[in-house]
């Protein structure tokens, strides 16, 4: 009688795995990599990143400096604050990268204090990768790009001798996850355990390709965007016909995930918020300019991102399979999947088939969502789609209650996940629902007034606005209406604020600096002053605030609005009026 659960194994077979680990489920194929191939410390340098011992000290955010002070190039420049890398949340590819550190005179008030360590300075403001130290999943891999330095807990790995992109795709695939668990299943995934992974000969990484016309039949309909697909300027062909390699998928992936940060106000990434570049789009096509429009256009823009993003995710992971020798080159992801049916138990049951190490990483790690095949849903898949995705937030899956700052679990890999069918799929699906989910578009329209308003508080001279109109200046309300007209929503502003749930003044007042503040993880680009009875309000912009704008604020602005009371009091005959001006001028005074 054979029992699924008791594991047989010959104490030899640990041995092959560098440290000994009690790891007894794995395969004998699997088992078999880390002796065939050689260590991945053989072909890169991963090395430990610098301890501030004080990161509140050391440490800012990017939007908490000013922008000429963040260094390009550190050797030439000489900048205070440098680019730096600290690890973060899930997320692959690229990103995570929000920090600055002080490294002012080569890092000398750092290097001089007694709590730092310094570690590996030779590779500071190099290229290479880094990961996360310390996860509760299985470490991301993300390129590190030049003129950086990193943390400890983003250790970074450096190669002379492979294609940073081809170690990219193969850290990033299923298969080297399992691999790194099946050392280290825990929490904390050091620099010593990454260095025993085994991985494929340098030279062989390019061996391994897709055709075009391969990759544009997984595409279907989204093709026509991908950057994969697109021939050489000077060509006059309509596709490429060079090989789709795992260095072009590891580009284009890396490309697609500065596309999706494109619209997030605190990436350094950032270009425009989601709403004005909707706008733009029917603007540039001589459609009416309609914010519901304009949202449809980006919410179905943003899932053809995420699709080709996982399109591109479950091709690398087949690619990466067969350079370990364990996917046969005949077949694909898809067919092994259409095959196997559940993946559950399969394990045992098919330890006989050509790619049974194949079903075994999957269901371990799961199917890569841009493996599941293209097909027609039934009425019922699509009424279960309709509701999930209407449902959603911005960047969170459906049953999701926290914002997700990395952008792995949008709702296209959730919906296909669920349904078991190609994101293209979900995608197409996706164009023929004419409501949208409500939660995400109160993200997005947060996201749209941040944004107007840091683009606003800029543009000031002194970066003090009114939230009201007894100031002398115009009030910031009425410079964000100007801004919705000039992007030509006109005098209709009512449709966003109906979509927003509460009207522009109110959701400034109340709600404003409690999204500003999460969606910059606590540590805000715009202040908001409020008197101690809340009617007197100001915003100020963080980078500019010092002793002589306090001074500036007392005596103009604060002086404006008092003089607006002075003014009002005498001419007010109703005495309930002449009270509440009485107070609010005490109020005044108190604030000053």
């Amino acid at each position: 009688v054979e029992y699924p659960y008791i594991h047989l194994l010959n104490q030899s077979e640990f041995k092959k795995i560098p440290g000994y680990p009690f790891v007894y489920w794995i395969s004998d194929r699997i088992r078999e990599l880390f002796r065939k191939y050689k260590p991945l410390m053989k072909y890169s340098d991963i090395v430990v990143g610098l301890q501030t011992g004080e990161n509140d000290r050391f440490l800012r955010f990017w939007w908490e400096v000013g922008q000429e002070d963040i260094s390009l190039d550190y050797r030439t420049d000489r900048k205070k604050w440098v680019p730096y890398a600290k690890g973060g949340p899930y997320n692959k590819w690229y990103g995570n990268l929000w920090w600055a550190i002080n490294w002012e005179d080569s890092g000398k008030e750092l290097k001089d204090f007694s709590g730092s360590v310094i570690r590996n300075e030779s590779y500071y403001f190099r290229e290479g990768l880094n990961y996360n130290v310390t996860t509760s999943s299985a470490p991301t891999y993300r390129v590190l790009p030049y003129g950086h330095i990193f943390d400890q807990k983003a250790s970074g790995i450096f190669s002379t001798e492979v294609s940073l992109k081809n170690l990219l795709s193969v850290l990033t695939s299923e298969l080297f996850t399992y691999l790194a668990l099946s050392t280290r299943p825990n929490i904390d995934f050091s620099v010593g355990d990454l260095k025993t992974i085994p991985i494929p000969d340098p030279s062989a990484l390019g061996s391994k390709s897709i055709s075009p016309d391969e990759i544009q039949s997984l595409l279907g309909s989204l093709s026509s965007r991908s950057r994969l697909l697109a021939p050489p300027s000077t060509s006059h062909q309509s596709l490429t016909t060079a090989p789709i390699t795992l260095s072009s998928l590891a580009q284009d992936c890396i490309e697609l995930k500065k596309e999706l940060y494109c619209f997030h106000v605190m990436e350094r990434d950032f270009k425009h918020d989601p709403l004005t570049w909707g706008l733009k789009e029917l603007r540039e096509e001589g459609r009416p300019v309609r914010v519901k429009d304009a949202l449809k256009r980006f919410f179905l823009h943003k899932a053809q991102l995420e699709a080709r993003l996982l399109i591109n995710e479950a091709v690398n992971d087949e690619l990466v399979f067969k350079l370990y020798g364990l996917l046969p080159e005949d077949l694909t992801l898809t067919d092994i999947i259409t095959r196997s049916g559940s993946l559950t138990g399969r394990t045992q049951e098919g330890s006989s088939v050509p790619y049974a190490p194949v079903l075994e990483v999957l269901e371990s790690e799961g199917v890569p969502a841009g493996a599941y095949p293209a097909r027609e849903l039934t009425a019922k898949e699509r009424e279960s789609l309709r509701g999930l995705y209407l449902k959603h937030r911005h960047d969170r899956g459906s049953g999701k209650s926290e914002a997700i700052t990395g952008m792995e679990f949008g709702i296209v890999e959730e919906l296909a996940s669920a349904l078991k069918v190609s994101p293209v799929t979900v995608v197409e699906e996706l164009a023929k629902i004419d409501a949208l989910p409500s939660e995400a578009v109160k993200d997005v329209l947060s996201e749209h007034i941040q944004a107007l308003t840091i683009e606003i508080m800029r543009e000031d001279n002194d970066g003090i606005l009114s939230l009201s109109t007894d100031t002398a200046e115009t009030s910031l309300p009425t410079r964000i209406v100007k801004k919705w007209r000039e992007l030509g929503i006109g005098d209709t502003y009512d449709e966003l604020e109906n979509l927003l749930g509460k009207k522009l003044d109110e959701y400034l007042l109340k709600d404003f600096f409690k999204d500003h503040s999460k969606r910059f993880m606590g540590r805000p680009i715009i202040w908001h002053l409020v008197s101690d009875k809340a009617s007197v309000n100001f915003f100020v912009l963080h980078h500019i605030w010092c002793y002589d704008r306090m001074l500036l604020l007392r005596s103009k602005y604060l002086g404006d609005v008092n003089r607006t009371l002075e003014n009002t009091l005498p001419t007010e005959t109703d005495e309930k009026k002449r009270a509440k001006l009485m107070e609010k001028m005490e109020e005044l005074e108190r604030l000053a």
